[in-house]
């Protein structure tokens, strides 16, 4: 209830601090989020109801919208995000194949191994085992290294390596039950579904008032009485301002990447009370600066492992959700006219979305769950342990990180090491995506068709 009341009052701070801002800085003009009157229009209902029952009716005060909008803004990040931890777990959960499971686990000298046969061999006479039982006994031992130390052998529940303040392969989980999962883990419980929460309200709610700010800026230069903006689709000529409203939600996102490094970090990391790295949003972006970046602290925005596929995802993702009413348009020929095939036709947009954009979207969760320029400050910095097993090996970057999913983490088979290439890692959370776009679309025709109905 804390952490609301705080994220609330942050967020009417902050907005009335960027009204003032566009208000010094852009030709008195007052800049609100897109979604800003569809959320007033709400409000309007609930003052409307109030009314009915008063004497006197009620005006929803400026001060009294923008509270409305944050905790309306709160609310649906509350409703989003255990879905969207539980993805994101499955995403960067590091799940190798069977063939190269079995190859780390056999990388023993061929001499020590002949070397064993042999022993075995000149001990048969004596304990009369055949070769045979030996090597079905050996085979149920439970494998250790050079030290004696157990080597990881499957990821499932009866794994004797595996933690336990981490979770077993949610890999052929559906939503519903990672969630479930989560709520009945050791050190996790109820609570640990909304991990993250405060660093994706802050960056969805900044976002929606920074980027229609930046792009009016963007769009000072080329404003004149006979050149505002309008719908996209009613213009001849739409490059220069879609183009400006791709790069101000580029840009708006790469200043705000920070917050979704955190994000991921707070969802990824165990909530076991002695393991446990960052405690809120704060500290977690203070330890990532001091341990990651203590020289250059806005290297976090440009950080090399991260930068291009933050830069990939934040051009990209703006480029589809806004292109869709116009490719419609202006490359099928299909408007809102048709509402039953501008529905087939943002279904397919969708679909074509979420093939570009999830594997994306995995690598770089991936790389935001390891440290991109660790520094060792001193013995007691604590590790960053993980509510699932990340790869033990670091990612050298995003090309290490594509070649790396699909050849340790392909599809099973067991064959050669040759037959584990594979797209299987990279879309990860796949099913349960398309599934949320075919509801969304069967909802909307059925809207259509209920309209259709009535008239």
């Amino acid at each position: 209830m804390n952490s609301s009341r705080s994220s609330i009052f942050f967020s009417v701070s902050f907005q009335l601090f960027i009204q003032y801002m566009q208000r010094s800085f852009v030709a008195n003009d007052t800049i609100r989020p897109r979604d800003w009157h569809n959320v007033q229009r709400l409000g309007e209902v609930l003052y409307q109801n109030q009314n009915q029952t008063r004497d006197r009716p009620l005006k929803p005060t400026m001060l009294a919208q923008h509270m409305f909008y944050s905790f309306t803004k709160y609310s649906s990040v509350i409703m989003v995000v255990p879905f969207s931890n539980a993805l994101t777990l499955k995403q960067v959960q590091f799940l190798p194949s069977i063939d190269n499971e079995s190859s780390n686990q056999n990388q023993e000298p061929e001499a020590d191994e002949q070397q064993d046969n042999d022993d075995i061999s000149s001990l048969d006479p004596y304990l009369d085992i055949s070769h045979k039982q030996n090597k079905q006994i050996q085979s149920n031992l439970i494998p250790t290294d050079a030290t004696g130390y157990l080597l990881r052998t499957n990821t499932g529940l009866d794994d004797p390596t595996r933690p336990p303040y981490q979770l077993p392969s949610i890999e052929n989980d559906g939503t519903t039950s990672i969630i479930s999962k989560i709520a009945y883990l050791n050190d996790e419980g109820f609570s640990s579904i909304w991990k993250g929460h405060q660093a994706l309200f802050y960056r969805e709610w900044i976002s929606s008032w920074l980027q229609p700010t930046i792009q009016k800026l963007l769009w000072l230069p080329f404003e004149s009485e006979d050149s505002l903006p309008m719908p996209m689709v009613h213009l001849t000529q739409v490059q220069l301002q879609f183009s400006l409203l791709v790069l101000s939600h580029t840009i708006a996102g790469m200043i705000l990447s920070p917050l979704e490094l955190i994000q991921t970090r707070l969802i990824v990391q165990t909530s076991n009370k002695t393991r446990k790295k960052y405690t809120s949003t704060l500290n977690a972006l203070s330890t990532i600066i001091a341990e990651e970046y203590p020289s250059t602290p806005f290297s976090i925005v440009f950080s090399p492992n991260l930068f291009v596929p933050s830069l990939l995802y934040h051009t990209l993702n703006p480029l589809f959700q806004h292109s869709t009413p116009i490719v419609a348009d202006r490359l099928f020929g299909v408007g809102l006219s048709s509402p039953r095939l501008y529905i087939f036709t943002e279904f397919g947009i969708n679909l074509l979305e979420l093939i570009v954009m999830l594997p994306i979207e995995t690598v770089r969760k991936r790389l935001q769950c390891q440290s991109i320029q660790q520094q060792l400050i001193s013995e007691e910095t604590l590790n960053f342990e993980t509510v699932v097993d990340v790869s033990p090996i670091p990612y050298t970057g995003y090309l290490d990180c594509i070649y790396r999913i699909l050849t340790e983490e392909g599809i099973r088979r067991k064959k050669t090491r040759k037959d584990s290439w594979g797209i299987r890692g990279l879309y990860r959370g796949f099913r349960a995506r398309l599934m949320t776009n075919i509801m969304v679309a069967i909802l909307q025709l059925l809207t259509h068709i209920i309209d259709e109905g009535e008239s």
